[in-house]
């Protein structure tokens, strides 16, 4: 994810929100384990926000226990369905999409994250997906 800034483990965050991972690379995405080859763009869509608040800021994030790499959505995008299905009409704009390369991250499997910031608190929606970057 060039562009992407490592996270040090003791940045203070929390566990929580609530999140989606809908689309990778314009398909539905898989429950479980995701394969990405690390010369192919990865292209993300899907959800997020932080209780019932849209996030200031909002990062697509893969993780294992010793490293985090993170990188910004590129937008946020309509989401009427959201809305309605909380009962929540300023979700409407809780969609976010991204495009990320993934040719500096190292092979490996990744846990899947949302960082999610409204002002000085940081929130980790986890995606309850796996990645796995390969090089073949």
């Amino acid at each position: 994810m060039p562009g992407s800034v490592p996270i040090r483990m003791a940045d203070p965050y929390r566990h929580g929100g609530h999140c989606s991972l809908d689309l990778v690379n314009g398909q539905p995405a898989p429950v479980g384990r995701l394969r990405v080859n690390r010369q192919a763009r990865l292209e993300v869509a899907g959800w997020a926000f932080n209780d019932v608040r849209m996030p200031d800021e909002t990062n697509f994030v893969l993780g294992t226990s010793a490293v985090q790499y993170r990188a910004p959505v590129a937008r946020r995008t309509s989401r009427p369905d959201v809305a309605e299905y909380f009962k929540i009409a300023s979700l409407v704009d809780s969609g976010y999409d991204g495009d990320f390369s993934l040719s500096n991250v190292p092979d490996g499997t990744y846990d899947v994250y949302i960082l999610m910031r409204i002002k000085t608190a940081v929130t980790m929606c986890h995606l309850r997906r796996k990645l796995q970057v390969t090089s073949e």
